[in-house]
């Protein structure tokens, strides 16, 4: 059995890694080994990896539990997209905006959290069920 979350998992880790590589690469160009050294384009990646890695994997796990649950995997998917949509977003709309909020990035921001809600809240629906 391949579970949906699993390729979910596979791109978002893709980008995880390509987060990372531009942090590193950053810090290499600025001769930064630690914090920022207050320069604005490595806070931005710093903070991009980081919002990424404190997101990703609640929502993963949250996926997991909906598809062991039984949930549609149309929505399972449709909850995966979504979340590397906004991801994706939230991440360029950091990154590479001149002002310090970009619409991508609160775009990305908005729909990571209805994607955590959506999922949440379908499971403590679907348990529920197992419970009555």
């Amino acid at each position: 059995m391949v579970l949906i979350a699993a390729i979910y998992g596979a791109l978002l880790a893709m980008l995880f890694l390509m987060l990372s590589i531009h942090v590193v690469t950053l810090r290499r160009e600025l001769g930064i080994a630690f914090g920022d050294g207050g320069k604005d384009d490595l806070t931005k990646a710093v903070r991009a990896h980081g919002n990424f890695a404190e997101y990703v994997p609640m929502a993963l796990i949250l996926f997991v539990m909906l598809e062991l649950n039984g949930t549609s995997d149309y929505l399972v998917h449709l909850l995966g997209g979504a979340l590397v949509l906004a991801r994706t977003a939230h991440a360029s709309g950091l990154i590479f905006s001149k002002n310090k909020i970009s619409k991508r990035r609160v775009f990305g921001t908005a729909l990571t959290w209805i994607v955590i809600g959506v999922a949440g809240t379908l499971l403590i629906s679907n348990s529920m069920n197992y419970v009555y």
